[in-house]
């Protein structure tokens, strides 16, 4: 074995030092797949935020190729690559679940309501108003506030993001806009 590991390489024999260990023998056949794990990881990887790690897809990505093993029948008649593909796949979608703060059905509230707002913005040609939106969502007003309130808690503000001053058409980071309510006393 290459004595310069790959993270795939490295995931695998941290996996199995966690679990029930993996003969060399196995090892040699899991090594010839890491270039599918990639590939999968690669794939999903477009598309999400910088904050998230190739590294940890590929991770994730190992301990569903080790899962695929172990768990393989070929009595089935499904080729391994055919079903490698699908628990790598699922073990990198389940980590990447794990990292998301917000709940899937808030998640999917929110696609909900961003599509309505498109169909309804198209409509109208401007932006709706909110018993318009409500209307379309098909929710009275409390619930419709409800709604907003859930699905506004799926956005993040990066605090670097430029932003303009009032009176200012200078950029400045966000945080520097930040100001507090009530004089700060540095003294205690």
């Amino acid at each position: 074995m290459n004595p310069k590991k790959t993270t795939g390489q490295k995931a695998v024999l941290e996996y199995s030092k966690q679990q029930e260990p993996i003969k060399k023998a196995e090892l040699g056949q899991l090594e010839d797949y890491l270039p599918l794990v990639k590939f999968i990881a690669g794939r999903l990887a477009i598309g999400l935020p910088r904050s998230v790690e190739a590294g940890d897809l590929i991770n994730a990505g190992v301990v569903g190729l080790i899962e695929a093993y172990r768990n393989f029948d070929t009595s089935k008649g499904v080729k391994f690559d055919t079903y490698a593909s699908l628990r790598v796949r699922g073990s990198i979608l389940d980590e990447l679940r794990s990292m998301d703060w917000v709940p899937r059905s808030v998640r999917a509230r929110s696609h909900e309501v961003e599509k309505v707002l498109a169909r309804i913005e198209n409509e109208l040609g401007r932006q709706p108003s909110e018993e318009e939106l409500a209307g379309a969502l098909g929710a009275e007003m409390a619930e419709y506030y409800e709604i907003i309130g859930d699905v506004s808690s799926t956005a993040l503000l990066s605090l670097d993001e430029m932003a303009y001053e009032e009176g200012d058409d200078k950029a400045v980071p966000l945080i520097d806009t930040i100001r507090s309510p009530e004089p700060v006393n540095a003294l205690g």
